[in-house]
């Protein structure tokens, strides 16, 4: 059974009737029109966006894809040493090492996958048609590389029919999941064991020792604060620090959020004084699933106030006050979240070369170059820890949350 599919090139011309079609879709918060509005408008200036619905042999809609175009600093991924013989060729030639890579998903880091397929469909044939659809665009873009990005353990495997294809799987980052029946802070506060709370109070006794105030804004709400350019500092400095580097979301990014998911869209403000130090920006698309995205943080401030924690408990705060039992809590400082009682859960990656000039080569290359994509994920830090001391690195958080 065959496959066929249609192209959108912007959200406006999507047939949401036959999208919202797609068994699953409305479970996944980041393949709404809002969510993809956002990323699409605030993001035009690098990146192209496309959508598409694939149908089946009876004309009916049996999945949906985000794809985008971006391009991938290849100095962002390498390991030191590399990443600095890297950065020294690009101040003489500065597109080397830069590709131009066709994702199938959108070019924000959610821990979440931009494709849904319904349960019954012929993966065969919708696979080969999720791969027509890539390499078409991948032509019109001038992309080399095809990535579909990022899926979890179950979806990851119903997608192996790629592997027939030419793509290569391999791991991406570890995602940590908080489910709760918590309805307070308090209540997760106490829930925990005595050595944990005790390390908790310790952390929480700084936020009012050393002068913070927090504000829990929804998107209609905290526009105007957004407008504040520490925001995008604070995310960039963070960003930096991240082990994994893969996309850079521009200021727009965070006020198109709050713009298009005016009633979804949450953000965790820490003030010193009247000093934006750290924020945490999340959606709640689903009204009992909280994804957490990305967070910035005033790292002269880190160690004194620990800034970083003291910035996740008040957002677990908010959470809970806005009724979510599943956490998505974002990928990165995985000791932390390992003892905050989060599962990790790996995701997975599936990427192709399309030049034949490439193609031979990408195993080594791309092994080599770029161990941490390409690294096994480290199972131990799947599961949560509850009784031991909590280690307080200076500066462990990702832009990733």
């Amino acid at each position: 059974m065959s496959c066929t599919y249609r192209l959108y090139f912007s959200v406006d011309e999507i047939n949401f009737d036959d999208w919202n079609t797609v068994p699953g879709v409305h479970e996944n918060a980041f393949m709404q029109d809002g969510f993809m509005r956002a990323v699409e408008i605030s993001m035009r200036a690098t990146t192209k966006c496309c959508y598409a619905i694939f149908y089946d042999a009876m004309q009916t809609p049996v999945a949906c894809a985000c794809y985008s175009r971006y391009i991938v600093d290849g100095a962002e991924l390498a390991p030191g040493r590399v990443q600095r013989l890297i950065q020294s060729v690009q101040r003489i030639v500065p597109p080397a090492f830069k590709f131009k890579v066709l994702l199938c998903g959108l070019p924000v880091s959610t821990g979440a996958s931009n494709l849904v397929i319904a349960p019954d469909a012929d993966m065969a044939a919708v696979t080969q048609a999720m791969d027509a659809a890539a390499k078409e665009l991948a032509r019109k873009c001038g992309c080399v590389y095809v990535a579909f990005k990022e899926f979890d353990q179950v979806l990851a495997d119903r997608l192996q029919p790629l592997e027939k294809l030419g793509y290569q799987r391999a791991t991406s980052v570890i995602t940590y999941v908080l489910d709760s029946e918590f309805t307070s802070f308090d209540d997760y506060y106490k829930s925990r064991s005595k050595r944990t709370r005790a390390n908790m109070r310790k952390v929480l006794s700084k936020f009012d020792s050393t002068g913070l105030r927090c504000e829990f804004l929804q998107g209609k709400t905290a526009l105007q604060r957004l407008q504040d350019s520490r925001v995008h500092e604070l995310y960039m400095a963070v960003f930096r620090r991240s082990d994994m580097k893969f996309e850079v979301v521009p200021p727009e990014f965070f006020q198109e959020l709050a713009r298009q998911l005016p009633e979804q869209s949450r953000f965790t403000l820490l003030y010193r004084g009247e000093t934006l130090v750290a924020f945490c920006c999340g959606v709640q698309l689903n009204p009992k699933h909280l994804n957490l995205l990305y967070c910035g943080v005033d790292y002269d401030l880190n160690v004194e106030a620990d800034l970083y924690f003291n910035l996740l408990y008040k957002a677990l705060e908010d959470s809970f006050t806005a009724g979510a039992t599943r956490l998505f809590v974002g990928q990165s400082a995985d000791e932390f979240k390992q003892r905050l009682g989060c599962v990790g859960s790996p995701r997975f990656i599936y990427i192709k070369a399309l030049s034949t000039l490439v193609s031979p080569l990408r195993a080594p290359i791309f092994r080599r170059v770029f161990p941490l994509v390409f690294k096994e994920p480290d199972f131990s830090k799947l599961h949560p820890v509850k009784d031991e001391p909590e280690a307080v690195p200076a500066d462990s958080p990702a832009a990733k949350v």
